[in-house]
């Protein structure tokens, strides 16, 4: 009898201690894009902030958790963060968190997002500026941007005047074009479908950054770059038929000739010998 209560108790005694330990966890945190253990990762318990660990050197860590479907949290700064739910062995993907392309705009020689912006500023997305077929990338900005006026001569080869809000007084009314941080005056090396972005600074804080060149306003150029992906060939080729819609019937060459030699036949000098006239 006495036995039996012993082992009675011990038996309580040992449900109670695995109580309070719960279940062990172990697992590893790695880059979901590039397969690499990220070193420093905080693995929480859901619901509680003290209960918890970080990943070490290899990305791994090991806590204990109350049962087996308790749920953890792993965050890292730039990645999101990752709910799963705990199992003995466990690993972890998580992913960079990348902001939207709209979200964020260049400014001088650094970024910040728009919404902390204090200027005017309009975006222009690459796909849009490549969504018709242009001479030049000034044409393709027409009615994309407000307060930005896109003036052509006419002719297929012309120049284009970009003007934004107005014309200026200082210097030229141009604005000033920065590609990838290099201020250039000509963009007509530049193919519409090589442009990742455009963003248009259009009040005069841009004179705080570019001087007195970005007074009649700045257009920063961001160019498409390399990536860490197979190799991919885009070809756009553009192909189109002009034709003359009506003429005129004029002389040809000989008839031309001929008519001008019989004018000249019939011109008298006045007295003074400084102009021709007919009799």
């Amino acid at each position: 009898m006495k036995r039996c209560i012993a082992l009675m108790l011990l038996s309580f005694v040992l449900i109670c201690a695995y109580a309070q330990v719960g279940q062990k966890v172990k697992g590893r945190v790695i880059d979901g894009d590039t397969k690499e253990a990220l070193i420093g990762v905080t693995i929480l318990l859901e619901g509680s902030q003290s209960v918890g660990t970080i990943t070490d050197l290899d990305g791994t860590f090991e806590m204990s958790v109350p049962d087996a479907g308790a749920k953890l949290q792993a965050s890292f700064i730039g990645y999101k963060t990752v709910h799963v739910v705990a199992r003995p062995d466990l690993t972890i993907e998580m992913f960079p968190e990348t902001e939207l392309l709209d979200e964020v705009v260049v400014v001088g020689y650094g970024t910040m997002k728009k919404s902390d912006l204090t200027g005017s500023v309009s975006s222009i997305k690459g796909s849009d500026l490549s969504s018709i077929v242009t001479p030049n990338i000034q044409s393709s900005m027409a009615g994309r941007a407000a307060g930005v006026q896109v003036n052509s001569s006419g002719a297929v080869d012309g120049d284009v005047k970009v003007r934004i809000r107005g014309i200026g007084t200082i210097n030229n009314s141009d604005p000033l074009y920065v590609v990838d941080g290099f201020p250039v005056s000509d963009i007509s090396y530049l193919a519409s479908t090589d442009i990742a972005s455009m963003e248009i600074l259009k009040d005069a804080s841009a004179t705080a950054i570019y001087g007195s060149r970005g007074a009649n306003g700045v257009i920063l150029i961001t160019t498409k770059k390399g990536a860490n992906q197979p190799t991919k060939v885009n070809v756009n080729i553009y192909g189109g038929f002009s034709q003359i819609s009506k003429t005129l019937d004029v002389l040809d060459a000989s008839t031309y000739a001929k008519a001008r030699i019989e004018a000249y036949q019939g011109m008298t000098i006045d007295p003074n010998g400084h102009s021709c006239k007919y009799p």
